[in-house]
Order: structure tokens, then sequence, then C-alpha cells
């Protein structure tokens, strides 16, 4: 058979009685094939053979499967190291099977090529070599999932992946992960750790300096704004001005925008001050990119007096021309253009 393009092979034999199998002599082997999850999550290409044989009440399913190209892109669960208890509920995974025999099981998966996680954590490359043994009721999985390479991102930052590796520690259960990432600010090195089912992952987070450990609210100000606590509070008595509001908004905003737009299903998600000149955050920018060329968003003054509305559309006519119109609640309409090109 050929799927796509990828090359399918069967061969073997089933002996039966009254059209109940009695013995399995059957072999599968594919070159080129691919599998998609029916949530698309899980891509892969693969080689592989894969061969039942023996009596139908204990046969032996045994085989290899060499993963080509791999990616996951489910997002994990996570629970971040500023707060939020960790949910102990786990996944239940059914026992039924449409298959009615419970062969002994002899398979080794491992990939020649890319194994990727990318998802909200990060972009994770694997290496895999594991051998899953048992029976199909109760696999019994062992070998290596390892990573030492790839990025976690977090609050706005990418941190570099140290080492990292996967377990499977119990039956029915979701992948064991334990990843440890770093990040140098200044002179100053963020350590993190990502842990836990990938269902339920915990994050935590640590600094170090070359006069030792820091508090944790100078781990979360080195993460938003690149100094210590100490150190915004000394260059502002410095400077005599306060931290700009541009600095604080992008902060800000990063921190909320994954969790907002997966909550509203929007696509933009912005805060600003509607005048620069002031030190405050004033205006809020929400968006939908309808399609490829058109996309729709709405900022609101957040202040009580005189709080105005804009609804704008953008247009892009072809790649290098994006048309723009607005309108706003003081009666206040705009129409612009733009030509936008790239020197190569």
């Amino acid at each position: 058979a050929k799927i796509e393009d990828g090359n399918l092979n069967f061969s073997g034999y089933i002996d039966h009685s009254n059209f109940k199998p009695s013995y399995f002599d059957v072999g599968v082997a594919g070159t080129g094939m691919r599998y998609l999850a029916n949530d698309g999550t899980l891509n892969l290409e693969f080689d592989g053979s894969i061969k039942l044989e023996g009596n139908a009440r204990d046969p032996t399913l045994k085989g290899n499967m060499a993963i080509l190209d791999g990616r996951y892109t489910k997002d994990f669960n996570l629970i971040d190291a500023f707060g939020g208890k960790k949910s102990e509920k786990r996944r239940k995974v059914k026992d039924e099977s449409p298959l009615s025999i419970n062969p002994k099981l002899n398979l080794r998966v491992l990939n020649t090529g890319d194994l990727l996680i990318r998802n909200n954590v990060g972009d994770i490359w694997l290496t895999t070599d594991i051998v899953v043994k048992g029976t199909k009721d109760k696999p019994i999985v062992s070998g290596t999932v390892s990573t030492q390479e790839g990025k976690i991102h977090y609050l706005g930052s990418s941190f570099d992946i140290t080492r990292g590796f996967v377990e499977f520690r119990e039956q029915y259960k979701e992948p064991y992960l334990e990843v440890y990432a770093e990040k140098e600010i200044n002179v100053y090195n963020i350590n993190l750790i990502l842990h836990g089912y990938i269902d339920n992952l915990a994050l935590d987070l640590s600094a170090t300096s070359p006069s030792g450990m820091l508090e944790k609210r100078d781990v979360v100000s080195l993460m938003l704004f690149g100094a210590t606590e100490q150190e915004r509070i000394a260059q502002a008595a410095q400077s005599g001005s306060k931290l700009p509001t541009s600095i604080v908004a992008q902060s800000v905003a990063g921190v909320m925008e994954k969790p907002v737009l997966k909550l509203t299903h929007f696509d933009i998600f912005r805060l600003e001050a509607a005048d620069p000149s002031k030190p405050n955050i004033s205006r809020l920018s929400l968006g939908k990119q309808v399609t490829d060329s058109l996309a729709f968003s709405f900022s609101t003054d957040l202040t009580q007096d005189a709080s105005v509305q804009t609804i704008i559309a953008e247009y892009l006519l072809t790649d290098n021309i994006l048309l723009q119109g607005a309108q706003s609640t003081d009666d206040n309409f705009r129409f612009s253009g733009a030509l936008r090109f790239r020197l190569r």
C-alpha cells in the first residue's frame, strides 16, 4: 500500500477456527509513514516494522520504530513560581481497548531525526531511545528521553536549556518532565526548573549573584525590568525620574498576554500610555485577525473622565500596501495608507 509519501507492506498469516484466531504470524513494515493525532497536537514521520506472533491466547508484539521527524504542540498546564496551588488531579486512562487480545510487548522507539516539543512553554529538542515491555494492558516503559538543547519562554524572556529528561514513573499517568534552564542578566544568573507531570507542570525560579542568592522579589524585578529592586531604586534616585511608562506597560502586557488571549480568543493585547508624557498606563487595546489580510482592533482609555474608544480596521491590500481606517467616539475619523518593503 502507498499512503501519501509512505509505503506500507503487510505479510504473514492468521490461523483460525470458526473464524476465531488461534495463531498469529503477521508483520507490518512502513517507510516514510505519517501520524497526526486527532487534535492535531502530535505529528510524526517515521519508519518502522512490527510483528504479532504466537498463540492467540498469549501472542507477542515486537518491533522497532524510528522517528524521522516529530512535533508535539499541545500546551502544558503550568503552575508558575509566583502563585497557585498545584492540582493533584490526574488524567484517567480507560482500560478498554478495541483489541480483544493482550499481547506481550517488546517494542523499541528511538528518533534518528528531529523530535521537538513546541508549545506555550518553549522549544524542547528531545533525544529518545525507549523500550516498551510488559503487556498491552500493563506496559512497562524504560530507556531514556533526554534534552540538552532548546529554549524555555517565561515572562517575555528565553532561557537556554542545559539538561533535562522525561520519565514514565507510574502506570497510566502522564510522562514526568524535568528540565533545567538558565539565563544571564548583567552579573546575575537566573535558574529555571520546569518539573512535574506534563498535564500539571510546576515552574521554579531562583537567581544568584557574586554576593550570593537573590530574594524572590529581586528575581521578579530582574525578569521584568533587567535590574534588581535596589538597583531600580538607585537608578531612579540618581536620575530623578521613575521607570518609563512604556517599559512598565510592556512588562505587564508580557505577563498577561497569553492568559488574556487564551481566555478571550483575541489575537492582539496591548497596554500603553495614551499620553506618553503621563506616568500611568491609560489605554487598553484588543484585536482580532479575521483573515490573513483583514484585522480589527478596539482600544479604550482607562480613565473615568472623557474616555475615548476607537475602532481600527487594517487591510493588507498586497504584501507591501497596508490600508488603515479608524473611528473614535469623539467623532474623530482617520484613514491612512502605508507602503512597506524590505531591503535585502
